[in-house]
């Protein structure tokens, strides 16, 4: 039987116990045991199932860190070692330099980095960029203490502990 069968599996059942006036005979009684059997077993399975997903979801995200981490290491070292040639190739007066394998140039950017030096609040509103953002935290005190204005919405969700 699957798990979305057992809710009208119990409900026939109850409407046979009405039929017999709140009797519950052993044949019933013996139907009632599988059922809750069945439901032990199949909860017992998924609750299994779910935990196996969520240690191998933990163990994939911890790998997917040791591999973004790596990932900033070698690019990192690599960033070194290019700052690195240019510097002592730049000390050197030379612009371009061919090996068996490479051809290294040092070029112009063709755009300057620019920076902004004083205050922030000094900064010209043209060149300011603004982003807004709902303050979740602060709604949800809101919520509690007083309400919220018109245009929230607010939903309460249920979710499923396995312990």
């Amino acid at each position: 039987m699957k798990l979305y069968e057992l809710p009208a599996a119990f409900e026939w059942l109850a409407e046979k116990l009405d039929d017999l006036d709140g009797e519950l005979t052993p044949d019933l009684e013996n139907e009632l045991a599988a059922l809750e059997y069945e439901l032990a077993h199949k909860v017992t399975g998924i609750c299994c199932l779910v935990q196996r997903f969520m240690r191998q979801a933990e163990a994939a995200k911890a790998e997917a860190d040791r591999l973004h981490a790596l990932s900033r290491v070698r690019a990192n070292a690599a960033a070194r070692l290019k700052e690195y040639l240019q510097l002592h190739l730049e000390s050197m007066g030379l612009r371009k330099y061919e090996t068996d394998l490479f051809r290294v140039r040092i070029r112009v950017n063709s755009r300057p980095t620019i920076r902004w030096t004083n205050d922030l609040d000094a900064l010209p509103v043209a060149f300011r960029r603004v982003s807004v953002a709902l303050d979740g935290e602060a709604a949800y005190q809101a919520w509690k203490e007083t309400g919220l204005p018109s245009g929230f919405e607010v939903a309460l969700g249920s979710h499923l502990r396995i312990q």
